[in-house]
């Protein structure tokens, strides 16, 4: 927080709900300087009208995959996808234990851009009946993500453990890929995908040094400009009433004309320089969802 730190004052920690389609903090709590970041996500999540939390899927930091926020999240009719790292040594001692090598694959996503071939693939299965199996509140499967990349002919391979409440029906290997990634490209800070994308190219690349030291782009606005091109929505710019950065005709009107829009560019005669959400891209959503738009 810009301007929170005093010489007499350190600056305050945070932790925040963020909604992963529009990219909106939804509720953010300051942590006690006396406690840590676990209770405090209970708080948070406690904060909210059970109502707004049903059928959601909650997603946190490895340090919370925790019983306890497990069962606030599921007390709230949610679900979780939690991943599980050094913190939960016992279950993730379990995790790597199983015979991942019988079981198929069930999603794959590659990448092919600046030099680099990326293969993320998900197996997945119900969470385990064994004797002596740790037991995890409310998880009812568990995977296995492997991310290989190879660049200048040197591979390097990435596993990952996921458990999540979920049941198959809800949640399918493809879901459950949903694909995420870091890159370190100079050309943008962050690149997604539109709903007519192929399987293999639906991920969202992410320069995550570029994305905090964007000025007055904060990371959630600029992610929820990414996530609008997932949604199916192009840049406002290429209309020609902002007579410049033209793409192409591929597009129809959801909306009036917004110079102001998140969706377009500030260094194309955008009218707002911090690249945030309006009214109109709120309408314009709304009706590309079926919606009336009012």
């Amino acid at each position: 927080m810009r301007g929170a730190r005093t010489g007499a004052r350190a600056a305050p920690h945070l932790i925040a709900a963020l909604d992963h389609v529009s990219g909106v903090v939804l509720g953010q709590n300051v942590v006690d300087a006396k406690s840590n970041e676990i209770p405090a996500v209970r708080d948070l999540l406690a904060g909210f009208d059970p109502a707004d939390l049903h059928g959601c899927v909650v997603t946190v930091d490895a340090m919370h995959t925790q019983d306890d926020t497990a069962a606030a999240i599921l007390a709230a009719g949610a679900h979780y996808v939690f991943t599980v790292k050094g913190n939960r040594p016992t279950l993730l001692k379990a995790l790597k234990s199983l015979p991942w090598a019988k079981v198929p694959i069930g999603s794959t996503l590659t990448d092919r851009s600046h030099g680099r071939h990326a293969t993320r693939t998900i197996k997945v299965i119900d969470v385990p009946a064994l004797p002596r199996w740790p037991q995890f509140t409310g998880v009812a499967q568990v995977a296995q993500l492997r991310r290989t990349v190879t660049r200048a002919g040197k591979k390097s391979v990435e596993v990952t453990y996921v458990i999540t409440s979920a049941p198959y029906h809800q949640a399918p290997p493809a879901t459950l890929a949903a694909s995420v990634e870091p890159t370190k490209t100079s050309q943008y800070i962050a690149r997604s995908f539109f709903p007519s994308s192929s399987k293999s190219s639906r991920n969202v690349l992410v320069n995550a040094k570029s994305l905090y030291s964007s000025g007055s782009w904060t990371p959630s606005n600029i992610m929820a400009h990414e996530l609008g091109h997932v949604l199916g929505l192009r840049h406002e710019h290429t209309r020609p009433e902002a007579a410049t950065c033209f793409e192409d005709n591929n597009w129809r009107p959801l909306t009036a004309y917004d110079s102001a829009s998140i969706m377009h560019y500030p260094q194309c005669n955008r009218t707002s320089s911090n690249l945030s959400m309006t009214s109109l891209d709120r309408d314009g959503i709304r009706k590309l969802n079926g919606g009336s738009g009012n």
